[in-house]
């Protein structure tokens, strides 16, 4: 698809693989899973060839962590965004300059009381 869009003339690219561990791993591991092994070789493909297209291609990559449609069926993590910088902000010195993986609870739609607006 990248090729056929830089040969189309495509100015912009958006591609979703999803994440696969943050962007230390997503950048950087293909892992040894096949389809995810895929999805970041077709990402780097992008980016190399975008450079090189002659319009220039820009491009975007997405990496959802989860999704909406999979709630019913999967266990996924969430956490409140009144909690996101909680605890950065109860103790800032043990969390200066440091990235951080919220790892809340799994849960799926059975477990969840969601609210209908």
């Amino acid at each position: 698809m990248v090729d056929v869009a830089i040969s189309h003339g495509v100015q912009h690219f958006v591609y979703a693989p999803g994440d696969r561990g943050g962007p230390a791993k997503s950048n950087f591991d293909p892992t040894d899973v096949k389809n995810l092994a895929a999805k970041y070789n077709i990402e780097k493909h992008l980016v190399a060839q975008a450079t090189l297209s002659p319009q220039q291609m820009t491009y975007t990559v997405l990496r959802p962590v989860n999704i909406w449609e999979q709630l019913s069926t999967k266990k996924l993590q969430f956490v409140a965004t009144s909690n996101i910088a909680a605890r950065s902000f109860l103790d800032p010195a043990a969390h200066a300059s440091a990235a951080i993986t919220n790892l809340p609870e799994h849960k799926k739609d059975s477990d969840i009381n969601m609210k209908q607006q």
